[in-house]
């Protein structure tokens, strides 16, 4: 009697996205080994494991004792997007997101507290809304804040080196001793440091002959309020208003003697200025 030994046919194969690396299927004889094989991921996905239970993604299969059949199975990869804000700020929309590879993030928003504003996230972008695209990696970035000044506040740097409201840069002080506190020379465009002349000027009228005009000069910070107001004797504390307006534009301001009080034979004026 003659006899053959045994053979078994082990067939190694790819579920969705991957491949089989070595031979399948492979014919084998009874007791001994196969040859190993690696399940490999195509792009953006990994190995899950292999349809007998088995989880490592290279295997040989030893000391074979009948026919094998199994599918290597993948999975596509997942990413977490973590959006963190910095301080004086906070993050509006999901954080963190997880996404599959080569998906879409939802939107999100740096939204900066009062007083401050968006200067960057710290992967360079500029814009406080960001929809992260395609991704193909894990990502954690940090909206940053900063402070935002008026254009006061930079008025005061610039001349003081100070933002503060104190000091030689603070509203009331008159830093060049012209008789002008620093929110005059700031409200009329003026040079803090270097002596000016009075901010009211009058002259002829430059449209109706025999007239006068007061003029003064404003600035453009719709948070100022001018008030022009007149009065007749300088003893008294009593002040008529004569005009009221906002810093709408850089300009010169020009008040017409008809708007001036009626039936007095000398008037003083003064600019006052306030927030």
């Amino acid at each position: 009697a003659n006899f053959a030994i045994n053979t078994y046919t082990l067939a190694y194969n790819a579920g969705a996205n991957g491949t089989i690396s070595g031979t399948t299927p492979q014919t084998v004889d009874h007791g001994t080994d196969g040859s190993a094989v690696t399940a490999v991921p195509d792009e953006g996905y990994s190995f899950a494991n292999w349809s007998d239970g088995l989880t490592d993604a290279t295997r040989s299969d030893l000391n074979v004792t009948g026919d094998l059949a199994v599918t290597a199975n993948f999975a596509i990869n997942t990413y977490t997007l973590a959006y963190n804000a910095g301080a004086n700020g906070t993050i509006s929309g999901t954080t963190p997101q997880t996404v599959d590879h080569g998906t879409d993030g939802s939107a999100v928003t740096a939204v900066p507290d009062e007083g401050y504003s968006f200067a960057n996230w710290s992967d360079g972008l500029t814009d406080a809304t960001r929809s992260d695209l395609n991704v193909t990696g894990d990502l954690a970035v940090t909206a940053n804040f900063v402070i935002t000044y008026t254009a006061h506040e930079n008025w005061r740097f610039l001349h003081f080196g100070s933002y503060d409201n104190s000091g030689t840069a603070a509203d009331d002080y008159d830093a060049d001793s012209d008789g002008l506190v620093n929110l005059i020379e700031y409200a009329t465009g003026t040079d803090p440091n270097s002596p000016n002349g009075s901010p009211v000027r009058i002259r002829p009228s430059s449209t109706i002959n025999g007239e006068l005009e007061l003029i003064f000069d404003r600035i453009d910070d719709p948070a100022l309020v001018y008030t022009v107001e007149s009065t007749s004797d300088l003893s008294t504390t009593t002040w008529s208003p004569v005009w009221t307006g906002t810093g709408t534009a850089t300009e010169s301001v020009t008040i017409p003697e008809s708007l001036w009080p009626a039936g007095e034979s000398r008037r003083f004026f003064r600019l006052g200025v306030s927030y």
